[in-house]
């Protein structure tokens, strides 16, 4: 029988002149099996994991194991450390141009999800499509592939080691005598 563990993580309050809005992110992580040691605030989780993050970006992990420790207070994940091979996919937060990304990555070994930080490492012959959304023919689209490839949602960054990329889009060729676009 499936587990699920809802955690509210990192609740925060922004005042205004005249109201308050709140944003709270959540981490949802469902397991065959779970072992809570709570006087660490740790976790295990083993058979068909899933873990979904929801923030400013949105991302769900699949894997056969994950192990999660809490912060002292029990309000935010520390670190989540998923057992391969494993699959995410990442929906980003709109970057200034309003453009929001999808990224869709596998690894053999294992990968890391910091809150604090909001990056997600992929270790062990990592690949990842990126592609902007709205999907469409004509939407830019990279392939990574690396040793290890970090992602780090709060500055908008995908690096890799040991790393090919390859991107492409579409773009129209000018008319003769013409600069291009």
């Amino acid at each position: 029988m499936k587990k699920w563990l809802w955690i509210p993580i990192a609740f925060v309050c922004v005042l205004g002149l005249a109201q308050s809005a709140k944003s709270t992110r959540t981490a949802d992580v469902s397991a065959d099996d779970m072992v809570w040691r709570y006087q660490k605030n740790e976790f295990d989780f083993t058979g068909n994991c899933s873990l979904q993050i929801h923030s400013n970006s949105s991302a769900t992990m699949v894997a056969p194991k994950m192990t999660m420790n809490l912060t002292a207070d029990g309000k935010q994940v520390k670190l989540l450390r998923a057992t391969g091979p494993l699959e995410t996919t990442i929906i980003t937060a709109p970057d200034v141009n309003g453009v929001k990304r999808k990224i869709v990555a596998h690894c053999s070994k294992y990968a890391t999800y910091g809150e604090a930080d909001e990056t997600i490492e992929l270790v062990g012959d990592a690949v990842a499509d990126l592609y902007t959304l709205p999907e469409s023919p004509d939407a830019q689209s990279a392939h990574f592939t690396g040793d290890t490839i970090h992602v780090n949602l709060k500055a908008g960054e995908v690096s890799a080691r040991k790393a090919k990329v390859h991107v492409e889009g579409v773009y129209s060729a000018p008319a003769e005598g013409a600069a291009p676009k």
